[in-house]
């Protein structure tokens, strides 16, 4: 299924789209075009049918650049949910599951709601409305650790309102390591918080249910692609995993992804490994993965570039449930780099929002993954980061979240950067 999904999704390139890759990999069409068809794919989801066609399709297009290519496999659980809803007061809320998922039978379980602040939850599904965050993960205080209390003090299932600008249900990276529980869990809009809210104040009866597909012995695949060259390793690394189809979060990252392993393999002898990782949404397991069985040695890599999330958005608004892409770029992101390189990434970035002010990255300020490569003792390191509202949302589609302006202009400086950092 997972072929026939990647090769489906080549039929949705025009020829011109195929042509402006072919000549010039960061022009802002060949971007979008390849934005597009890494959401075609699907959803995301770890070793999801999304997430094998995404691995199927990266080891297409670097095999074709010439690259030696291996898909390391990650064990991970799979879960694919099958029904999940709150049925309460007359009405039916969709909802969607927390990691760790625990389902119930196919009737689900039926309690009285509460709110997380009443005294007695025993028995009670219990409904939680955590402040937004930019991050959507379980990591942020108030999040995992208070679904963990509500089920040590005798809930039956646990009702998390995401709220946040779309009024979407907000995907919550997951870290099984930290948060567990033996009840069920699941994410509900914010638009149907307040609704929620009233019911749970009022005691009402609900009926909870969670069925999933689970397959506890998965697998997902990294993907490592390597061109031989001179000298030390230049490393550039992306997740290529994520709750939904993840166009701005994950598929702009891609696309620039993809355009350096052209250009630098063109026009340089470097030593060349470009590794996209799954696992992202569950405690980067892939990228610890990569870590452990396939990184170069910190004293073999001459440079570390990482690609996170969200790093060519648009400027979005709200009209209802519609979302308005704007023309201007959405400034909620950074550069994070080595010392010796802060000069380079301010000439680079030169006049592009949230970029041109690029922040150490050994500062209290770095985050994500660009922590793990520090810890490890890479450097020199860059890591490209950003927020938005549609994050980890299924609002987050090629058409709302980024554009061709968008792509190049960040594409160009990234390769800018590259060049100045190899000089």
């Amino acid at each position: 299924m997972a072929g026939s999904t990647f090769a489906a999704s080549l039929a949705v390139w025009p020829q011109s789209a195929l042509a402006a890759c072919a000549t010039d990999p960061l022009s802002g069409e060949a971007l979008y075009r390849d934005v597009e068809t890494y959401c075609a794919l699907g959803d995301h989801r770890t070793a999801s049918i999304g997430d094998n066609a995404t691995t199927n399709w990266l080891k297409w297009k670097f095999e074709n650049l010439g690259y030696n290519v291996e898909t390391p496999q990650v064990p991970l659980a799979l879960f694919q949910p099958t029904d999940c809803r709150v049925i309460c007061g007359g009405s039916e809320f969709e909802a969607f599951p927390a990691w760790p998922v625990i389902t119930t039978s196919k009737e689900g379980i039926r309690a009285p709601l509460a709110l997380a602040g009443s005294s007695d939850l025993q028995g009670k599904i219990v409904v939680m409305s955590p402040t937004y965050r930019y991050g959507s993960s379980l990591t942020i205080r108030g999040f995992g650790d208070q679904a963990m209390q509500l089920a040590s003090r005798g809930a039956v299932g646990v009702i998390i309102v995401t709220e946040g600008p779309t009024g979407e249900i907000i995907g919550l990276n997951a870290y099984p390591g930290k948060f567990h529980w033996d009840i069920p869990v699941v994410l509900v809009a914010g638009r149907d918080g307040d609704a929620v809210r009233a019911l749970a104040k009022r005691g009402e009866p609900a009926n909870f249910i969670l069925t999933a597909d689970v397959d506890p012995d998965a697998t997902a695949g990294n993907v490592v692609a390597r061109r031989r060259g001179r000298g030390k390793t230049v490393v550039v690394s992306t997740p290529k995993s994520g709750w939904f189809t993840c166009a701005g979060e994950r598929g702009s990252g891609m696309a620039i992804f993809l355009a350096l392993a052209q250009t630098l393999a063109k026009n340089s002898k470097i030593d060349l490994m470009f590794v996209a990782t799954t696992g992202h949404e569950i405690e980067g397991a892939g990228g610890e993965h990569f870590l452990e069985d396939h990184a170069p040695k910190p004293k073999d890599v001459r440079l570390w570039l990482h690609i996170g999330a969200n790093i060519a958005s648009n400027t979005i608004r709200m009209d209802g449930e519609k979302v308005i892409r704007e023309d201007t770029i959405h400034a909620q992101r950074g550069v994070l780099a080595s010392q010796q390189l802060l000069s380079a990434a301010r000439k680079a970035f030169a006049g592009q929002p949230g970029y041109s002010e690029p922040i150490d990255s050994n500062s209290d300020r770095a985050v994500g993954e660009v922590l793990i490569y520090r810890r490890e003792g890479y450097s020199p390191l860059i890591g490209i980061v950003g927020g938005h509202p549609l994050h980890h949302t299924r609002l987050d589609t090629p058409q709302n979240a980024t554009s061709p302006e968008a792509l190049e202009a960040v594409a160009r400086g990234m390769n800018t950067l590259v060049l100045i950092a190899l000089d």
